[in-house]
């Protein structure tokens, strides 16, 4: 079967749309012949005037592959499909010429001959394997494309301003593969990076020399339209927003459509500001813990700051491989000295990994921006920055003239972040359920359509349900999170593990610490109870207040406390007390730490990361043979915590609670994985797998003080689970236990 239509694209043609959500957003009425290209399910979708729907043509039964490109291996010319008998599936394929031609699809075959197609121009392709042989269909489509490949003229940067938030996924087989985008990333985008690919190579086009490196939180300094795989092969998830002002310079196009803008202004408007790129490297006199340093050691740059004074505020500044080695050597990497050359201000002290912006204030008095970069005060590496810029308080600049247009800048609430690990861990048998509450970082994650992607479950209002009966393997999911017009917000991919128990004979020491909601007992006796096995010993100096185990674990207590000079692991050192409590041995280690280091609104996990550090380096340096399982901590019942303490001088909202454990537990994450390459050391999401709405104390009170014969339920204790909350703690540990302690 042939059939073939065309289209006016000037009439008809709607474009690429990521869903049927961004269609409809466009308020324009159908009509008959209108179609679009659905990134969504891949797909061509045309308007159905009887039914008054938008319909996709692949059939819902098509089983969609993909879409053939023309890059080798995956081209008409040499793609390999493997169609079965009686199982449908479908590619597409968009042929991009001027001149009527035939293309031959030379794998595709019905009986001993290839599949052909003759287009008049550009057209759409689509290749439908019926389950006994290969049907076509043809949508010419009168449209130019090499338009769309021009990226140096007013009119092009113009469209690009219009582009919208959005999501594409790609799964990569081999190392620096190229892939086009459907969409085209604008200027000041923020970009969002998860699976098994961390950072890509960016440029506008693929022919373009010029390119980035982003990785997850990155803002694009180019528009992008190819990217490159960076680092091996693998799943990659990208999205993106609006990002930057990029909104607000669409505004006032439209509105000073009497101005008239060059590439350069447009740049300086889309960074935010002036853009400094004549850089001075030098030899700058670091400074370690609040001094000096030996000049020489230590590489950086330093620009001229009297240019801007009187015209802009603040400075901003960004470098690459910013890190320290050591934890207890302070580095700083932006001074700003006066003009007698004193410190005028000076960013953070930063210890972790970071090539994200540091910005400086501008004050009249002044003079230089000096950065650096340092490791140890034997050696040091240049920190090369990427650009210097400056935010505007003049009338000089684009930027300040769209804040004036009658605050007419479009805000889109496009970037709610979904936080998951590479991998969660499960027990056949039993019914698991992963709480939207936990890993959604919003007020109400419930406010939003949250859709499930995985073969194995359901999806219910608070949570998504995994059935006890799921065979032992492997299953990918990926969640996205969308608003009203099914816009998507936040997208985030994991591979569920469904594994069994086995029996365990050999004999192990386990020692689990941690602050109260450990003290009790009650998630370790769990633990305890579920492992059911004699060849496992729980040990430590203390028993548990409510269920009678062994323990290491006192209320109030954070990472820092377990390693301080008379704490039971001082400076990390775990040899006399395993030889007091544990008969000289530690085999496991289960640490369930964290609330307190992140009880507070917006609270830093940066101290908290850098004392686990210490603890966990301590442990495997008595223990190298040792195991250890790092655990996150529950997202608390945030309301209990503002109303309680809603009357303190650390008032508390929310979101800031939220976002506090969140941002701990991702960091907590990111520490496992870089320690997992040289100790055996394992990350259970606990966060994921635990009920926030029902597993803290909760009592009725009266809906309002004239109304007694009314109750609601309410949080008596946001932080400190009832004992079936620390079950739940027990239900995530044990398949890690399993999978990554046992095997």
């Amino acid at each position: 079967m042939n059939s073939s239509l065309e289209i006016d694209k000037t009439k008809y043609f709607l474009g690429y749309h990521y869903d049927v959500g961004e269609v409809l957003a466009l308020n324009i009425a159908p009509q008959p012949g209108m179609f679009f290209i659905n990134g969504e399910t891949n797909s061509v979708w045309v308007w159905n005037a009887l039914n008054r729907e938008w319909i996709d043509t692949n059939r819902v039964d098509s089983g969609l592959k993909g879409m053939l490109t023309d890059k080798t291996g995956n081209s008409p010319a040499d793609f390999i499909p493997s169609p079965q008998v009686g199982v449908k599936e479908s590619y597409f394929y968009v042929a991009k010429t001027d001149t009527p031609q035939e293309v031959v699809f030379t794998h595709f075959k019905n009986g001993n001959n290839s599949v052909s197609v003759a287009v008049p121009n550009t057209s759409v392709i689509i290749l439908y394997w019926n389950g006994d042989y290969w049907e076509t269909s043809l949508i010419p489509m009168n449209i130019d494309l090499s338009e769309f490949a021009k990226s140096d003229d007013i009119k092009v940067v113009k469209e690009m301003l219009s582009a919208e938030a959005g999501v594409f996924s790609h799964t990569f087989i081999t190392g620096f593969e190229g892939v086009k985008l459907p969409a085209l990333i604008p200027l000041g985008a923020q970009i969002s990076l998860s699976g098994d690919v961390t950072a890509i190579s960016a440029r506008s086009k693929e022919s373009d020399s010029d390119y980035i490196i982003l990785r997850d939180g990155d803002i694009t300094t180019i528009p992008i339209g190819h990217i490159k795989n960076y680092e091996g092969v693998g799943e990659l998830n990208i999205s993106w927003s609006k990002g930057g002002v990029v909104p607000s310079l669409g505004n006032i196009i439209e509105k000073t459509s009497s101005q008239e803008l060059d590439i350069k202004e447009l740049e300086e408007v889309l960074y935010g500001g002036s853009i400094v790129k004549d850089i001075e490297y030098t030899d700058y006199p670091a400074r370690i813990n609040g001094e000096e340093s030996i000049s020489g050691y230590f590489k950086g740059y330093k620009v001229d700051l009297a240019p801007y004074v009187g015209k802009y505020n603040e400075v901003y500044f960004r470098g690459s491989n910013f890190k320290s080695n050591s934890a207890d050597t302070d580095i700083t990497r932006g001074v700003v000295l006066d003009k007698e050359g004193n410190i005028e201000s000076i960013v953070p002290f930063v210890v972790e990994m970071s090539n994200g912006w540091q910005s400086l204030p501008i004050t009249e008095n002044s003079k230089t921006l000096w950065a650096s970069y340092n490791t140890t005060s034997e050696g040091g590496e240049v920190w090369l920055p990427e650009y210097v810029m400056f935010t505007s308080i003049g009338n000089e600049s684009v930027l300040a003239k769209v804040e004036r247009l009658d605050n007419a800048v479009e805000r889109i609430d496009n970037a709610i972040e979904v936080i998951l690990p590479s991998d969660i861990y499960l027990m056949q048998g039993k019914i698991s359920q992963l709480f939207f509450k936990g890993f959604i970082k919003a007020v109400n994650p419930y406010d939003y359509d949250i859709k499930v992607m995985c073969n194995v479950g359901k999806t219910f209002p608070r949570y998504y349900e995994i059935d006890s009966n799921v065979p032992v393997g492997d299953y990918p999911l990926t969640i996205q999170v969308r608003n009203n017009n099914l816009k998507i917000l936040g997208v985030a991919s994991t591979v569920v593990h469904i594994i069994e128990q086995v029996a365990v004979e050999t004999s192990k020491n386990i020692l689990c610490i941690g602050a109260s909601a450990t003290a009790t007992g009650c998630w370790t006796a769990e633990l305890k109870r579920l492992l059911d096995s004699s060849s496992f010993t729980f040990v430590g100096s203390k028993r548990g207040s409510v269920e009678d185990v062994n323990l290491e674990a006192t209320g109030g207590w954070g990472w820092s406390n377990f390693i301080a000079s008379d704490a039971p692991f001082p400076e990390g050192n775990f040899s006399e007390y395993a030889n007091a409590y544990c008969n000289g041995k530690i085999d496991v280690l289960i640490a369930h730490i964290g609330v307190n280091n992140s009880l507070w609104e917006n609270s830093k996990p940066e101290t908290a990361i850098s004392d686990a550090r210490t603890l966990i380096d301590g442990y495997f340096a008595d223990f190298p043979e040792g195991k250890m399982i790092i655990t996150a901590i529950p997202m608390p019942d945030e309301g209990t915590n503002v109303y309680a303490n809603s009357n303190t001088p650390s008032n508390i909202n929310r979101y800031g609670t939220i976002s506090s454990f969140l941002n701990y537990n991702k960091a907590l994450y990111d520490l496992v994985e870089e320690l997992k390459e040289k100790y055996n050391i394992s990350y259970v999401p606990t966060n994921v797998l635990f009920d926030t709405d029902y597993a803290y104390p909760k009592e009725y009170k009266s809906v309002n003080s004239r109304m007694d014969m009314f109750k609601e339920m309410v949080g008596v204790n946001g932080v400190h689970p009832i004992p079936e909350g620390s079950y739940m703690v027990s239900d995530a540990i044990l398949p890690v236990f399993y999978k990554k302690i046992v095997e």
